[in-house]
């Protein structure tokens, strides 16, 4: 969510096979102005910060994924930056 002061995040919603929805979890927040992010090669997600220190962060969906509810800062952040996907 591309919101301001730390009230950003990346959220899953999930659904059955019939299209309804089951769950919903917050899987990334604290952060701030999250651009919209992208799958990466390992089925993970990157969400990176569009604000003058931001970084950038990997998170899963996968509740069977070994890193499930502990979003990683990646090294693409370095030192910050503003970050557009």
């Amino acid at each position: 969510a591309e919101m301001e002061q730390r009230r950003g995040g990346v959220y899953a919603i999930y659904f059955d096979d019939n299209s309804n929805v089951i769950g919903y979890r917050v899987l990334l927040s604290g952060t701030t102005r999250n651009c919209s992010g992208g799958k990466s090669p390992w089925n993970t997600w990157i969400s990176c910060e569009e604000t003058g220190r931001g970084q950038c962060f990997q998170v899963t969906a996968d509740p069977r994924h070994p890193n499930f509810g502990r979003p990683q800062e990646t090294k693409l952040g370095g030192n910050g930056g503003n970050f557009e996907a």
